[in-house]
């Protein structure tokens, strides 16, 4: 009876828990390899088409996925992942009690940050408390002004807040001044020179060419708006440092600058000197950084004077990955490593859909280096081609003018 009764209690604390756990584990795995077996099949076709884009450029085909080693490894990850998230979302949600969800926000932004890279939130000091404190009155004063010459400039904020904004229809003031706002320190907490912001932002607007019908500096006040819409209405100042935020809208402003009109596979075939020059990897990608970071070094355009070095190595690195990757040969390459961090978290994603978004299991994922470094470049690549998903009225204007360029290219 004694031993029936232990067997029987052995079966409940170890074997149904056991068996419980294998079958979500081959659940998982199933789901996982059924998403590569479908990504195959399609792989060919995508390739032709990347090859289309960018006949030469071997980095943006994509590649297929790894052996079947590395892709048991991802399965591996993943279990890992969930059972990281499960005991650290019991403990974040006892140590979050009590704080607003501002400095919630906050707190996150620092973690992973050159200047608290190793800190986590939970460890924060009462000094870097009030600090935080001090920072969200600073940036509120900040957003305050910025209000202020929006309203001045005839723009208002909720213009800016929708998607219904079109710097097409803007005269050169009202474009600045919705940049600035876009860029204000406020929306990223990198602190800056606004003199020589406004200045820096001058200098990109010049060096955008205006013969162009499509890729000019409106063209980049479109995409810098659409970054900021992105980060706003993803939370991302809960998974996204300073650093990333800041560099990522920078990005957005000088990402197309010095464009002559002309696509890559065009300046390769005719041997064009910026070709010449990048060894025609991403031309015009490596030309808009190298652009950049040139205009940030002129005197008095010296955006960056206030970061310590390794943040901005740090905002380098994040600038000239996010920009290189605004090339569509890495299109479809993008597109398969966002397929394969959701069927690593399909579990935690689908429970948001019911669930109020960003759940703190998603942000958990989110906060993950690997995550944050597809995102940065994510978004910016789909502001760049965000055009088809603004109003219609919006769509049409601007489909009118890339076609006009693309005829120019081709006489």
């Amino acid at each position: 009876m004694v031993l029936s009764s232990a067997v029987e209690l052995l079966s409940k604390i170890v074997l149904q828990p056991l068996e419980m756990l294998l079958h979500q584990i081959h659940k998982m795995a199933a789901t996982i390899f059924q998403s590569v077996t479908d990504m195959a099949v399609t792989m060919d076709e995508e390739d032709e088409v990347a090859d289309d884009t960018s006949e030469d450029h071997e980095d943006g085909k994509g590649g297929g996925f790894e052996d079947e080693t590395a892709l048991l490894e991802k399965v591996v990850q993943k279990l890992s992942l969930l059972s990281e998230n499960s005991s650290k979302s019991q403990g974040n949600s006892a140590q979050m009690q009590g704080l607003e969800e501002g400095d919630r926000a906050v707190i996150h932004g620092f973690q992973g940050s050159s200047d608290m890279k190793d800190a986590a939130w939970a460890n924060a000091s009462m000094d870097e408390l009030v600090a935080i404190e001090e920072m969200k009155i600073q940036n509120e004063q900040i957003a305050v002004q910025q209000q202020g010459a929006l309203e001045n400039a005839g723009l208002s904020v909720d213009l800016l807040n929708s998607w219904n904004l079109n710097p097409l229809e803007l005269d050169k003031a009202r474009n600045h001044a919705a940049v600035l706002f876009f860029l204000g320190q406020h929306n990223h907490g990198t602190e800056f020179d606004p003199t020589l912001m406004d200045s820096f932002l001058e200098e990109v607007e010049a060096g955008y060419n205006r013969t162009c019908p499509y890729h000019t500096w409106f063209h980049a006040v479109d995409v810098t708006h659409c970054v900021y819409r992105i980060l706003e209405v993803s939370y991302a100042d809960m998974y996204m440092t300073r650093s990333e935020r800041f560099a990522l809208l920078v990005s957005a402003v000088a990402h197309d600058v010095g464009h002559p009109g002309l696509n890559n596979k065009f300046l390769v075939q005719t041997s064009n000197a910026i070709a010449i020059t990048y060894n025609d990897k991403s031309p015009l990608e490596n030309m808009h950084c190298s652009r950049l970071f040139t205009l940030a070094e002129k005197p008095g355009c010296k955006i960056f004077n206030r970061l310590t070095k390794q943040t901005y190595q740090e905002i380098r690195k994040i600038c000239i990955d996010a920009i290189l990757h605004t090339d569509t040969a890495f299109h479809f390459k993008m597109i398969k490593e966002v397929q394969m961090i959701y069927e690593m978290n399909s579990e935690i994603f689908d429970s948001c859909l019911i669930e109020d978004w960003p759940s703190e299991d998603a942000l958990v994922c989110f906060r993950a280096p690997e995550s944050r470094k597809l995102l940065v470049k994510l978004f910016l690549h789909v502001a760049d081609l965000s055009n088809p998903m603004k109003p219609f009225r919006i769509c049409r204007l601007w489909a009118y003018q890339v076609q006009e360029e693309f005829f120019f290219a081709g006489r």
